[in-house]
Parts: structure tokens; sequence; C-alpha cells
């Protein structure tokens, strides 16, 4: 009877630790599934605003990726969509939870209507739930539209290379806060807006 009360007594006390290190291997992201996460949020990013209001595989996708409580920070995208003198400060939230991140998309003049997008990650690495990736955006202008002060000229290309940082949390994972920095003034030139550069105290326009 002791040496069955002494087992009893050891599986209790190494039950917890077992399903401790159960618990904290099937949190931890794997290569796959932090591929998968990045190849679905990263084309959410790129689609013009005709795609949001048409397709609703978007927002259903948005709606499951991301926590109602996400955010954006980034100060590229908040440079291009307002650009100087009117651009807020650097650290500035760009989106502050998940119903805005989609309502802007919605609403982005910024991402004109383009055909023949590519989305390619050049660099990916994850932790257990954080996944930071490169990438290079391309796509060409579908249509030619009205003057607006936009470079919407059918068959330009626009595009960019930048960085995400995603950060994790629950089961299955959603996407909490990105942190993401781009080229801006290059996407901004091919919008076709005035670049401006400073350089002993006179302006100088690309």
């Amino acid at each position: 009877m002791k040496s069955y009360r002494h087992i009893l007594r050891m599986v209790s006390l190494i039950a917890p630790l077992v399903a401790a290190d159960y618990l904290n291997s099937r949190s931890c992201l794997d290569s796959t599934e932090a591929r998968r996460i990045i190849d679905t949020w990263l084309p959410l990013n790129v689609q013009p605003p005709s795609a949001w209001i048409n397709d609703p595989y978007y927002n259903k996708t948005a709606m499951k990726l991301l926590a109602p409580n996400f955010q954006l920070y980034s100060d590229s995208d908040n440079y291009v969509g307002s650009p100087p003198p009117d651009n807020p400060p650097p650290g500035t939230v760009t989106a502050s939870s998940r119903a805005d991140w989609i309502d802007q998309q919605v609403e982005n003049e910024s991402n004109p209507d383009v055909v023949n997008i590519t989305v390619t990650v050049l660099n990916l690495v994850h932790d257990c739930n954080q996944i930071a990736a490169r990438w290079r955006y391309e796509g060409y202008y579908e249509w030619a539209g009205p003057t607006d002060g936009l470079s919407d000229v059918a068959g330009d290309m626009i595009g960019a290379t930048g960085f995400d940082y995603l950060i994790l949390a629950g089961h299955p994972s959603q996407i909490v806060t990105v942190y993401r920095e781009f080229n801006d003034l290059e996407y901004s030139y091919e919008l076709g807006q005035r670049i401006c550069f400073q350089r002993n105290n006179q302006t100088i326009k690309a």
C-alpha cells in the first residue's frame, strides 16, 4: 500500500510539469504556421478598396486573423496617408483596432486599383509568438483614372519593399500588434506625390 501511495504522489508531482510542457509545445509557432500567417496577412494589406467592397473573403479573413484589440504602428503608412506637413508624429498608432484597420482598407485611397499583384516574402524568422518578415510588393495600375494628383496611368508599376514585425496571442494564434516600415518615398513617388528635400535651406522637388 505504501508503494502504491508513493507512486500516486510521484504522478501528482510530475503530471503538472508534463502538462505544462505539452501546452507550451502546442502554443509555440512552427515554421508552417508562421508561413501561413504571413502569407495570409501580407496580401490583405495591398488590395484596392474595390476588392474589400466586392469580395467578402477579405473581411472574413481579417476577422479571423486579427484580434479584436489589434493595433498597427507604421510611420511609413502614416507618411503615405498624410504627407508632410500634415503627417502625424513618429510612433503615432496607424490603426487602433481590428475594426479601424478594416475600415481603412475599404476607404484607402493610397491603394489604387492594381492588377497582377505579387507579394514576395524575402526573409522570414519567428519564435513562439512573434514573426518578422521582409517583403516586396509590386503591381500595375489597371486603369487611368481622373486627374486627382495620383500618377494612376494604366500600365504604370507601383511597388515597395518593407518589413513587418508581428506579435501574436491565443489559440489558434491571432495577430495582436504589427510594427511596419517600408520605403515610403518610393511608394509616394509612384503614387504621384511631390517629394521635397531640404538642402542648404532650399527646397528641392523630385
